[in-house]
């Protein structure tokens, strides 16, 4: 995993994986080219 997203979390990181405000946000800044959705928390 590469990245979340939560717009209102944006900017802070969970064990290390970066917070982006959008999946749009997340893809320009890591480059990737997956995505998993999940309602559940994670963390």
């Amino acid at each position: 995993m590469v990245a979340g997203t939560n717009p209102k979390k944006a900017g802070t990181d969970v064990d290390g994986i970066p917070v982006y405000a959008s999946v749009a946000e997340a893809r320009d800044a890591t480059g990737a080219t997956r995505r998993v959705c999940s309602s559940r928390r994670l963390a």
